[in-house]
């Protein structure tokens, strides 16, 4: 970039000219000023600086691309509130001249490179490695990916470790993948075009120890550079290919979860450790990387005396565990590839390639089983060598042994469901989601009461339950594959066959199934109920785990039933069955927070979805990334759309790298990202993600499904805002007529769609209309907020239908316009101190980064309650910073502007006549009063 080259060669003249003349001839970035350029990578150059305000010493790093400012300056800024001793500390994050650039701590020390040169015990380079664990786990739980994990990016001082460079390194949607981060450290997923995670991190992390440890990463010994810099693949080696980096990690994945290097003092506890975390599929990896951490904070040398008192005393149980050992599962532990084969064979694998067909996210589709086998082989393995080293008993063995059994027959039953038949294109859509549902083999490893999945003592009983296990599997798969009718088949005949036997376990599980079967194709009156019976059955079972999921289960039963009110109230009861699972119930957290959400309890809302996503609870990507599409649309709903969209493109950058990019269920978060596009006025941008979005619905679908429906609305909204009518008016349309045949025409979802029919007649300011569909849009769907909408349409509105704003309440866009209606209304009924009270509590809420919406609905409130100039100071600056697209929202700014500031009126009120004239369809009510004020009249 010109700009930095520039800054680079600014200073360079200005140490000459200091050493030449002296005196102070340092350039300045901000105030910031540069003393010496201290280092320079691929994402920008860092200078040693002085901040004359705070009165010390900084590090600046000056990216050299803005392309991803936003996110950038967005993750810099939240990690300038991350306080962790383990974490470089960022002070401040700017924009400046075409320049983005971070401040942060000027740390004294050295790369871990370097420092790895003159420190080779393990135990001071675990000590090290677990401080820089640390901060990474820290920031993971603030919702920060690194990107780039390698020595050079953890210095090591004195007193302790930090990691720098968090986000930097992200990955661009037009190269080929490997800008995300440094290739020789990246997960192989990220390597293959997928987004970078925690689970990405942790395995960058573990090439980091591999190589500190052995000296050598693990696809391969390490040739010095002439430069000093990183060193690379040896020169005979040639140029590596990304194909041949994905093909050596994943092999130096399986070479070092068999064997350490020769000749090395590396303990073999420890090597275990790194064997995880390098494991090619990223569920066959820790559950978090504060999990890591925790495994490399162990104190062997006392688990070990440990095992060896304990062994003393259960000596009788360590040998039945022996026996156990080799009549079931072989003595070198060495069984689990061949129960992997005979259930996840090549034939049926290759049935499974044929019958996805040619889905573009096939190949991720088979992978994500070949994953789950890895990762089923590898909990074998480490289950049984436990017991080997005295690390758990006999009777742990056979739980987990048992536990990993029935996860055996979930991925047979969903791969010869895949396999068994050719798929239909809604099953083909659900296989990924259903892969990601399997439960990982690797939560076996820490069941620890044997009463979870105790069998009963009966023979004949025994095998009824197990049986009963195997058609739980199968409608499980069904289910899971969008064949409702076939799973609810599957279960009832299941839960007859089990009618008289005593298992809670297997009943309460066949019972939430069943449940969920009835709410998606049956009575809800009827699903509500079997939950009811499957908490009681699970409490029996003593199973909190299973408590748990069917309280979340219970709860978004209610949420989706319409009742928030009644998810808030059980919410306790949920949250207590997640404590007795030793979790902190981000799962719960999430639905509560949705209906809080649907209660206009938006403060409460937001922090529980901040809760969630900082939780130490195991979450799939689809779990966080619906938690992070959820916070971001509460910050959309606010007005601030440019946190939401990095929250929205994160959790979309998960759902790509588990799915790929052509999956149907990146639609929605196409969509939600194309809303924070448009909130910024941006919307030819946005109207290609609504044209990329639809796409995948229609190619996976058709177009007469439902899911198009939702992108035909969400497009039309983005048009409307453009002042395309018609556009908006033919999708609307269409879209209606969809979800009448999908749900029927008094269905509450069709209620939606009439409502924006219904902003649209506003729009052309056929007023008559647009309250006769907004009165029916209120029929069909009651819960639908439309105060303010109907008030813009001319509606007499009561006063008492606006709840007044609460202390401290997080208003939304919606509810700011809502407020200034009843701002107005109380001006008409003669209660002017109180208009001005609401209108002056109304400002409060107005911050200048927030969208212009926003800004025009509190300036309305202004205007209405006779403050004309705190209208035009809010107005001014939401003009200045809007973009040069004809947009509705423009519209409305440019005109209260022209009327509420005399100074500006001129200039305002041609803005908005050049608004009208770009955007012709759309009605003009003011426009001779605009084309007077014009004129200076």
């Amino acid at each position: 970039m010109q700009r930095l080259r520039d800054l680079v060669d600014e200073l360079l003249h200005a140490q000459v000219k200091a050493k030449l003349f002296g005196g102070d001839h340092a350039p300045k970035l901000g105030r910031h000023v540069l003393v010496e350029r201290i280092g320079a990578g691929a994402m920008g150059t860092v200078f040693a600086a002085y901040d004359p305000r705070l009165d010390r010493k900084v590090a600046v790093k000056v990216l050299r691309s803005g392309a991803e400012a936003a996110r950038v300056l967005t993750e810099a800024r939240a990690l300038a509130k991350l306080a962790h001793p383990n974490v470089v500390t960022v002070y401040d994050a700017e924009e400046l001249d075409g320049l983005v650039y971070i401040a942060m701590e000027l740390v004294p020390g050295v790369s871990l490179r370097t420092w790895i040169g003159a420190h080779k015990d393990w135990r001071d380079i675990v000590r090290v490695m677990r401080q820089a664990g640390a901060g990474i786990a820290a920031a993971h739980a603030g919702g920060l990916v690194h990107r780039d994990i390698k020595p050079d990016n953890i210095l090591v001082g004195e007193d302790r470790a930090r990691v720098v460079d968090f986000g930097l390194a992200a990955p661009r949607a037009d190269d080929d993948g490997t800008s995300a981060g440094t290739p020789f450290y990246m997960a192989p997923e990220v390597l293959a075009g997928g987004a970078a995670t925690e689970a990405s991190d942790q395995f960058s992390f573990a090439v980091t120890l591999y190589e500190a440890l052995y000296g050598q990463r693990p696809h391969g010994p390490l040739a010095p550079s002439a430069s000093g810099d990183e060193p690379t693949l040896p020169a005979s080696a040639g140029t590596p290919t990304r194909t041949d980096l994905i093909a050596n990690l994943r092999m130096a994945a399986a070479t070092a979860a068999s064997s350490r290097p020769p000749s090395s003092t590396v303990p073999a506890w420890l090597h275990a450790i790194v064997a995880r975390g390098l494991a090619a599929a990223p569920t066959a990896r820790f559950a978090s990387m504060a999990d890591l951490v925790a495994a490399l904070s162990r104190d062997r040398r006392r688990t070990r005396n440990i095992a060896i008192v304990a062994g003393a005393l259960v000596l009788s149980g360590a040998f039945g565990a022996m026996i156990y050992r080799s009549q079931s599962h072989g003595a070198s532990c060495d069984g689990g590839p061949a129960r992997i084969a005979a259930v996840w064979t090549d034939a049926l694998r290759i049935r499974v390639r044929d019958a996805l067909g040619k889905t573009r996210w096939a190949p991720q589709t088979l992978a994500a089983l070949d994953d789950h086998a890895e990762q089923w082989k590898l909990s074998y393995r480490r289950v049984c060598e436990a017991t080997r080293s005295g690390e758990q008993s006999s009777a742990l063995l056979d739980l987990r042994m048992r536990c990993l059994d029935r996860a055996l027959d979930r991925l047979g039953a969903l791969a010869g469901a895949l396999g068994g038949s050719a798929l239909e294109p809604s099953a083909r859509v659900a296989a990924p989601g259903a892969i990601a549902e399997l439960p990982s083999a690797d939560e076996c490893e820490r069941l620890s009461d044997p009463a979870e999945l105790a069998l009963p003592s009966d023979r004949e009983q025994r095998e009824r339950v197990t049986a009963a296990e195997h058609e739980l599997a199968r409608g499980w798969a069904a289910f899971a594959l969008a064949r409702y009718k076939d799973a609810r088949a599957i279960v009832d005949q299941a839960q007859t066959a089990l009618a008289d036997v005593a298992a809670p376990r297997v009943r309460a599980e066949l019972l939430a199934l069943s449940s969920t079967i009835e709410a998606r194709i049956g009575d809800a009156a009827v699903a509500r109920a079997r939950l009811d019976e499957a908490l009681v059955a699970a409490a029996d079972a003593k199973a909190p785990e299973l408590e748990l999921d069917v309280w979340s289960r219970r709860l978004r039963n209610e949420l989706f039933g319409g009742d928030p009110a009644k998810v808030i109230e059980l919410a306790v009861f949920a949250r207590a069955a997640a404590k007795r699972a030793g979790r902190q119930g981000a799962d719960i957290d999430g639905v509560v927070a949705q209906a809080l959400r649907n209660a206009g309890r938006l403060a409460e809302a937001r922090d529980l979805l901040d809760r969630a996503l900082a939780t130490t609870d195991p979450l799939r990507p689809d779990q966080r990334a619906l938690l992070e599409m959820n916070r971001g649309s509460i910050d959309l709903a606010i007005g601030d759309s440019t946190a939401a969209f990095v929250l929205f493109q994160r959790a979309y950058d998960r759902v790509l790298s588990a799915l790929g990019d052509h999956h149907p269920d990146l639609a929605i978060y196409l969509d939600k990202l194309a809303a924070a596009k448009r909130a910024r006025g941006k919307l030819r941008e946005a109207l290609q993600l609504h044209t990329r979005s639809i796409e995948l619905r229609v190619a996976a679908f058709g177009n007469d499904d439902r899911a198009v429906a939702t992108g035909l609305l969400y497009s039309a909204q983005t048009k409307l805002e453009a002042g395309d009518v018609e556009g908006a008016r033919h999708d609307l349309d269409e879209a209606k007529t969809i979800r009448q045949k999908a749900f029927g025409a008094a269905s509450p979802r069709v209620g939606e769609l009439v409502a924006a029919q219904g902003e649209l007649a506003t729009a052309t300011g056929d007023h008559e209309r647009a309250l006769a569909l907004y009165e029916e849009a209120a029929t069909l769907d009651p819960r639908l907020e439309l105060s303010a909408r109907r008030f813009a349409a001319g509606a007499t509105i009561d006063l008492a239908t606006i709840p007044p704003l609460a202390p401290n309440e997080l208003i939304s866009i919606e509810r700011a316009a809502a407020l200034a209606a009843r701002v107005e209304l109380l001006q008409r009924a003669n209660h002017a101190d109180d208009a001005r009270t609401l209108a002056a509590a109304l400002r409060t809420h107005y911050k200048p980064d927030r969208d212009p919406a926003l800004a025009a609905a509190i300036a309305s409130a202004l205007v209405a309650a006779g403050d004309r100039a705190g209208a035009a100071g809010i107005l001014a600056k939401t003009a200045a910073a809007l973009g040069n697209e004809p947009t509705r929202t423009a519209l409305r700014v440019f005109t209260q502007l022209a009327h509420a500031s005399d100074a500006q009126a001129v200039a305002a009120a041609r803005a908005a006549i050049a608004l009208h004239q770009a955007m012709p369809a759309l009605d003009r009510p003011d426009y001779d009063g605009l084309w007077a004020l014009s004129k200076g009249k």
